[in-house]
C-alpha cells in the first residue's frame, strides 16, 4: 500500500537538503576560486611570453607603460603588433562589465583602467639588461586604482603600477584571489607567483609595498 509524505516528513527532508546545500556552497565556491586562480596564472605566463617576443624584436627595450594623451600602453604596444591576444588581460575573477569587451572582442576605449598594470619603473625607453635580479623584479601585477580603499572583484583596475601608494592616476597591487589575499604577479624573468597578504583592500596592497613586494627593492629595474 502507497503512503505519501506527511508535511512534516517534507519539511523535514527539504531542511536536510538546505543543511548539506550550506556545508558543501563554501567547498564549491572554494574550489572554482582556487580554479580561476590557477587559470589567471596560466594567462600572466602567457602575457610574459608575449613580453619576451616582443623584447626579442625590439632590442630588448620596454614597451611604453602608459602614456595619457595618447592611451598608448604596454598592452596595446603588444596587441597591435600581434603579440598579445587582449583576451588574456581581465582573469577570471575580474568581474567588472567593462572587462567582458575584452573577453570577447568588442571595442575597447578604457585602456587606463586595464585590469593588471605594469611596472611604471621600467617606462621610459629601459633595456631588459638593465634589470638586476630580475626574479625579484615586478614586471606586471593584477591591479586597483589607488583610491580604491574596499576594492571588491567589481572594481577597475590600472594599467600603470607605481612602486608606492600615489594619490591618483596609478595603480596599486590587487590582492583578487584567495578570498581577496591573493594577488598575481608575473615577474621580470618571467616567472608568476601568487602573494598572499593577512589582510584585506587597501591594507593588503600595503602589506605588498612592505614586505612581497617592497617600494625598496622590488620595483626599480637597478636596484
Amino acid at each position: 500500500m502507497k503512503t505519501l509524505f506527511s508535511m512534516i516528513e517534507l519539511l523535514v527532508v527539504i531542511a536536510v537538503i538546505s543543511i548539506l546545500a550550506s556545508l558543501l556552497l563554501p567547498a564549491l565556491n572554494a574550489a572554482r576560486e582556487s580554479a580561476y586562480s590557477t587559470q589567471c596564472v596560466s594567462q600572466m605566463k602567457q602575457i610574459g611570453m608575449s613580453l619576451s617576443q616582443y623584447l626579442g624584436e625590439s632590442d630588448e627595450v620596454f614597451p611604453t607603460v602608459y602614456l595619457y594623451t595618447t592611451k598608448e600602453n604596454w598592452a596595446r604596444t603588444l596587441s597591435e603588433n600581434r603579440y598579445l591576444d587582449l583576451r588574456l588581460l581581465p582573469c577570471p575573477s575580474a568581474r567588472n562589465p567593462e572587462y567582458d569587451k575584452l573577453r570577447y572582442r568588442r571595442p575597447f576605449y578604457n585602456w587606463e583602467f586595464l585590469p593588471c598594470g605594469m611596472n611604471w619603473s621600467l617606462n621610459g625607453g629601459i633595456r631588459q639588461n638593465r634589470i638586476r635580479n630580475a626574479s625579484s623584479k615586478v614586471l606586471v601585477a593584477e591591479s586597483v586604482g589607488c583610491r580604491e580603499f574596499a576594492p571588491t572583484p567589481e572594481s577597475l583596475g590600472h594599467v600603470r603600477i607605481s612602486r608606492q601608494r600615489e594619490s591618483s592616476g596609478f595603480g596599486v597591487p590587487f590582492a583578487r584571489h584567495r578570498g581577496l589575499h591573493g594577488c598575481n604577479v608575473l615577474w621580470a624573468d618571467a616567472h608568476v607567483t601568487t602573494v598572499n597578504a593577512p589582510t584585506v583592500g587597501a591594507a593588503a596592497s600595503d602589506y605588498f609595498y612592505a614586505i612581497p613586494m617592497a617600494t625598496d627593492k622590488n620595483w626599480n629595474p637597478e636596484d
